[in-house]
C-alpha cells in the first residue's frame, strides 16, 4: 500500500538542513570503489537510490563501511573482473544502472543488470544505440529495458552521444572511457545541455586521478590506462532540491525568511543557476554571514517567459511560485520532460489543476495564471511516485485552505528520507493516515 501525508497550510521559517546532492554522491562514491586502497566520502544523504549504487558496487567488489554520514570504500582497484558474473539490483535508481552499464562493459564483467519500479520502463537507448554501433555484445530478456546482460567487452573507440540526453549517460561514459587500454574520444551532439554536469564530473574525476582533455565545446578526448586514485571527497549539499525550499520561502515564508544551510555559492551544479532564476522572478535572497542562504517572502512575478532548458529539474519549483504571480508565467523548451514512462508536465498540469490552479500545458512546457493574493482549496493529488511532484505539491499546500493529501509519497526514501521531519522543524505541519 502506497504511503500518503496530508500537509496542512502554513509558513515557514527558521533553518533547514539541505541534502547532498544525490548526483555527486553517486559519482563520488563510484570513484572510491574504480580505485586501489582506502578512501572516504562525507556529507552523504542516505537514501534507497544512494544504497542501490553502494550494493551494485559490493556485487562488484568493493568493501564499504559506513559510519554516520561517511562512506570507507576499499575500491577494486585494478581487479581484473573479465568474465566474472554478477546480477547487479538497482532498486529504482536510474542513475545507478546507468552509471554502472559502461563501467561493466569497459571492466569485461559479464552483468545482469535488473531493477523494480518504474526503472525497467526508463529509457537506456543512449547504450543501446552505442552497444549496437560499436558491436558490443548484449542480451534483453523482453521487450523493457531492464533485464539487460552486458556480456562483451568494450573497447576504445570514437564514441558519439546527444548533449541533451540524461546527465548520467554522459557521466558513466566519462567514467568507464579512462580505464580501456587505449585512448578514446567523446563527442556530444549539439545542443549541449549538460555543460555544467560535465564540468562537474570532469572537475571531480579529477580528483580522483583521471585526467580527460577538453579538445572543443563538444569534444572530450580520453587517454587510456588509467588508474583511479584513493582520495577524500565532501559532497556538497543539493541545489534542485534545494530549490522546493527557495520556493516555499518565497510563497510562504515568514518575514525574517527562511535559511537554507550546506549550499554552495561557488557550486558548478547546474540547478545552481535557480540563484538566477529566483532573481529574474524578483524573488529575494542573500548569503548570510554564516553561509546560510537566506530566502524572504516576495512580491511575486509579473508576466515572464522563462527558458529552463538546460535547468528542466527546476520547472516544478518554479511553477508554484508562478501559481502566486501577477499575470502569466510562461516556461519554454522543457519537452524533454515528456518522457514515454513518464509525463512531468502532464502529471504536473493535472495535479495542480486539481488543487485550483490555472495551469495549461503547451508543447514545449507550460503556462501559468497567477493568484498573488490567493489561497487554493487543496485536496487529493497524486505524486506518481516522482519526489519532485511531492517537493512541489508539498509547497503548493501550505498556501491552501485545508491542505493537499499526497499519494505516493514513499518515493521521498529515494532522494531525502528525512524530509517531512525537516520540515516540521521549520514549522510545516503534516498528518498521517
Amino acid at each position: 500500500m502506497r504511503e500518503q501525508i496530508t500537509v496542512l497550510p502554513g509558513t515557514v521559517s527558521g533553518r533547514i538542513q539541505i541534502p547532498a546532492s544525490a548526483g555527486l554522491s553517486h559519482l563520488a562514491i563510484l570513484c572510491a570503489a574504480l580505485a586501489e586502497g582506502d578512501s572516504t566520502v562525507r556529507h552523504i544523504t542516505w537514501s534507497s537510490d544512494i544504497e542501490a549504487t553502494i550494493y551494485a558496487l559490493e556485487r562488484m567488489g568493493a568493501i564499504v563501511w559506513r559510519d554516520e554520514d561517511t562512506l570507507t570504500i576499499r575500491g577494486i582497484g585494478g581487479a581484473s573482473l573479465k568474465g566474472k558474473v554478477e546480477r547487479i539490483f538497482c532498486g529504482e535508481s536510474a542513475a545507478t544502472a546507468r552509471l554502472l552499464i559502461p563501467v561493466a562493459g569497459v571492466l569485461g564483467l559479464r552483468a545482469i543488470f535488473t531493477g523494480m519500479g518504474r526503472l525497467p520502463r526508463t529509457s537506456l537507448k543512449v547504450y543501446y544505440d552505442l552497444m549496437e554501433e560499436h558491436g558490443f555484445a548484449y542480451e534483453r530478456e523482453s521487450e523493457e529495458e531492464l533485464p539487460l546482460l552486458v556480456k562483451g567487452q568494450w573497447k576504445n573507440a570514437h564514441f558519439r552521444v546527444s548533449g541533451s540526453s540524461e546527465p548520467q549517460f554522459l557521466a558513466g561514459l566519462l567514467m568507464a572511457l579512462p580505464m580501456l587500454e587505449g585512448e578514446s574520444t567523446l563527442e556530444f551532439l549539439p545542443p549541449l545541455r549538460q555543460r555544467s554536469y560535465i564540468e562537474s564530473t570532469v572537475d571531480l574525476l579529477r580528483r580522483f586521478g583521471i585526467r580527460i582533455e577538453k579538445v572543443s565545446d563538444l569534444c572530450y578526448q580520453i587517454p587510456g590506462g588509467q588508474k583511479y586514485r584513493a582520495g577524500r571527497y565532501v559532497v556538497e549539499a543539493d541545489y534542485s532540491q534545494a530549490a522546493f525550499l527557495l520556493a516555499a520561502g518565497a510563497v510562504a515564508g515568514e518575514e525574517e525568511g527562511l535559511i537554507l544551510d550546506g549550499l554552495d555559492p561557488d557550486s558548478v551544479q547546474k540547478e545552481r543557476a535557480v540563484l538566477d532564476v529566483l532573481k529574474d522572478l524578483d524573488v529575494q535572497t542573500e548569503w548570510i554571514a554564516d553561509g546560510g542562504l537566506k530566502v524572504y517572502p516576495s512580491p511575486l512575478p509579473r508576466n515572464k517567459i522563462l527558458d529552463l532548458g538546460n535547468t528542466p529539474d527546476l520547472v516544478p519549483a518554479v511553477a508554484v511560485i508562478g501559481a502566486f504571480g501577477e499575470g502569466t508565467l510562461r516556461i519554454t523548451n522543457v519537452s524533454e520532460l515528456r518522457q514515454e514512462e513518464f509525463d512531468l508536465l502532464k502529471t504536473l498540469t493535472t495535479e495542480f489543476r486539481k488543487m485550483g490552479v490555472l495551469i495549461s500545458q503547451k508543447e514545449d512546457g507550460l503556462a501559468i495564471q497567477g493568484e498573488p493574493d490567493g489561497l487554493f482549496e487543496g485536496g487529493e493529488a497524486e505524486s506518481a511516485g516522482d519526489h519532485r511532484m511531492v517537493l512541489a505539491l508539498t509547497v503548493l499546500a501550505l498556501r491552501t485552505f485545508r491542505g493537499i493529501d499526497i499519494l505516493g509519497v514513499d518515493c521521498m526514501q529515494k532522494t531525502w528520507p528525512s524530509f517531512w521531519g525537516d520540515l516540521y522543524e521549520i514549522g510545516g505541519a503534516v498528518e498521517t493516515e
